[in-house]
């Protein structure tokens, strides 16, 4: 699937169209170069999850967990990986268990920062700038 988004707003509502299209997988993938509104994306899922409090980018703690009052997921798992080396293990960042726990949906910006492989049964998205700096591109 194909979106385009012209704004933050735009970016943010995709956020339930994401998580109708989730099929039972609890792991996203967010990809793209800085700035191009893995975050923003991240902050409207958590805000359709009913996150009330203010969604930053964990890039220096690498992990914030939100507890949820839903009925498809217990947590919310927001990964930041921008400021890790190259080629950690999933299991040095203590991400083990969530990406194994269907309760908890874990929504990862910049998983190509780790070694290995992950799981096949995830949602990949892949955002980047049109040539027009103010229109993003979103594939999922």
């Amino acid at each position: 699937m194909k979106k385009v988004t012209c704004s933050l707003e735009e970016t943010m509502n995709l956020a339930k169209d994401i998580l109708a299209n989730l099929n039972n997988r609890h792991i996203v993938l967010l990809q793209g170069d800085l700035g191009v509104g893995k975050t923003t994306l991240a902050k409207g899922i958590a805000k359709v999850l009913g996150v009330d409090e203010v969604i930053t980018s964990p890039s220096y703690v690498l992990m914030k967990i939100y507890k949820l009052k839903n009925k498809f997921f217990k947590r919310l798992v927001h990964v930041d990986l921008y400021r890790i080396e190259f080629d950690v293990n999933v299991d040095d960042l203590g991400l083990t268990d969530y990406l194994r726990d269907p309760e908890s949906l874990v929504v990862v910006e910049w998983p190509e920062r780790i070694k290995g492989s992950w799981p096949e049964s995830v949602l990949k998205i892949d955002l980047a700038y049109s040539k027009n700096l103010k229109i993003r591109i979103i594939e999922y």
